[in-house]
């Protein structure tokens, strides 16, 4: 379990996966409209259209409702976490329903190549390589206090530990992006080809450790399981996913406002792992070692560890330590196997309704109503929305010295309880005399102005290229 939580949350600020999709943005300064792969394109008179599409990119999206942002850093990057400040931290915790993770996605296209436009799109819009990090746990108080104060603080008391879950993904994909286009929708599907690198599952069910109030006696009961396959290079396990999106183009328009909407699923489908390695206490596990969730519990009576008399020669030798650990490994009951298995993908339902305004009138350029949730422990259903403005700055004659393309948002959910976000979006780069965009978003930002007290935070980056003219 403490093995568990650490690598969760070591992975809060790098883990996150590339959620931002069914996005598009334009770019202001030429009647160019920016169109990322999955994306639905808005109906907007244009004279020129070219298809910009991501050629890298990496996503951070991390959270909590309960573990601040500074405990997450200090934990992940190093520092010194003081008595007084972890009694602070699992003060802000609930004593049950606590939840906190992270996703990262980070990627680069590979086809078609950068400064090699291809005049006719095909079928087969692009080819994507990606690392996706998926991380989330669920878990109360008392199994926070334990992890990470152990039971001293506690003598004379029970400490709940309960049921709780952590999983955590590491993957490699191979991604292949379609496009099928239709009078007024179309459809998105994608097709990829993954390894699984790293795979970790965690539960404890019902968990109880009582003390007493020297310390002399502890009572533990409960059942739990602890699956890793650790970390290959080459990859543990292969999977095979898949994802549609359909995107309705015009669903209703008004003089000054068209309305877009796309639904659908992303990265459905599998993984098959072999030689994980899992530990568990009273779990029900299939005979042909062919399944890595345990079919049901064997609930056993408590046990009591009591503290033994250690003679000077027993120090000497170290012998009281092989003595007292064959004692507690005994009475746990702690049954190691190597199984293998095939479990179900982290994958991805989306909805979003854009809204755009095409009298470029108004310095509120475009709109964005988003549905997203993740099929991990720890996510809720996020609800997002985003603005996205334009601010032009005039000389002492009138014309335009500089704009500013930037957005602001809001989202509820997830796996925190809200994140306040920002972002800009610049067009002034050039390669091979074609314009790039550079979009830049930051989520969470109201945990940086009280990291003791809030949150999870993100960014989200990319560097887009005309792929197609």
């Amino acid at each position: 379990m403490k093995l568990g939580i650490k690598i969760l949350l070591w992975g809060c600020l790098v883990w996150t996966s590339h959620l931002s999709g069914f996005n598009s943005v334009e770019n202001p300064d030429s009647d160019t409209l920016l169109q990322k792969h999955r994306i639905v394109l808005e109906p907007v008179p244009l004279k020129k259209l070219s298809v910009y599409m991501p050629v890298v990119w990496m996503n951070i999206e991390s959270g909590s409702n309960g573990v601040p942002l500074s405990m997450l850093n200090r934990f992940a990057f190093g520092g010194y976490i003081s008595p007084n400040e972890m009694n602070d931290y699992q003060q802000l915790l609930s004593s049950t329903g606590n939840r906190m993770g992270a996703m990262q996605n980070y990627g680069i296209n590979i086809y078609p190549i950068v400064g090699i436009p291809v005049a006719k799109k095909l079928a087969l819009e692009n080819i994507s390589l990606e690392i996706d990090d998926i991380s989330g746990a669920s878990f109360n108080q008392d199994a926070f206090r334990l992890v990470f104060q152990g039971n001293t603080n506690y003598l004379g008391q029970t400490l709940n530990v309960g049921n709780n879950s952590v999983e955590s993904w590491r993957t490699r994909s191979l991604v292949f992006h379609f496009r099928k286009v239709f009078s007024k929708w179309d459809l998105i599907p994608t097709v990829q080809f993954s390894q699984c690198l790293n795979y970790t599952n965690i539960q404890t069910q019902d968990v109880q450790l009582k003390s007493d109030a020297l310390g002399d006696e502890i009572t533990f009961s409960g059942n739990a399981f602890a699956a890793n396959s650790g970390y290959s290079f080459w990859g543990n396990g292969v999977g095979l996913q898949a994802g549609l999106v359909v995107a309705i183009k015009n669903i209703y328009q008004n003089q000054k406002n068209a309305f877009a909407l796309s639904f659908g699923i992303k990265n459905f489908g599998f993984y098959s792992i072999s030689d994980v390695n899992v530990t568990s206490r009273n779990a029900v596990w299939n005979a042909d070692q062919s399944s890595l969730n345990p079919e049901g519990w064997n609930n056993t009576d408590p046990f009591k560890l009591q503290a033994v008399q250690i003679s000077s020669s027993d120090l000497q030798f170290g012998t009281w330590f092989n003595r007292q650990g064959d004692s507690i490994k005994s009475k746990l009951n702690f049954l190691e196997t190597k199984r293998r298995g095939t479990v179900l993908s982290p994958f991805t339902v989306l909805a979003k309704i854009n809204i755009t305004n095409h009298t470029y009138v108004s310095s509120l350029k475009r709109q964005e109503v988003m549905f997203k949730y993740v099929n991990v422990v720890g996510y809720l259903p996020q609800l997002s929305y985003w603005a996205y403005l334009r601010q032009e700055f005039k000389t002492l004659k009138g014309n335009t010295a500089f704009a500013l393309n930037y957005m602001l948002g809001l989202s509820i959910g997830g796996f925190d309880d809200f994140n306040l976000n920002i972002g800009f979006t610049s067009n002034k780069l050039r390669f091979r005399n074609q314009t790039m965009i550079a979009n830049l978003k930051l989520t969470g930002i109201e945990s940086y102005f009280y990291p003791s007290k809030l949150h999870g935070a993100g960014i989200q980056c990319e560097l887009l290229y005309p792929l197609y003219q």
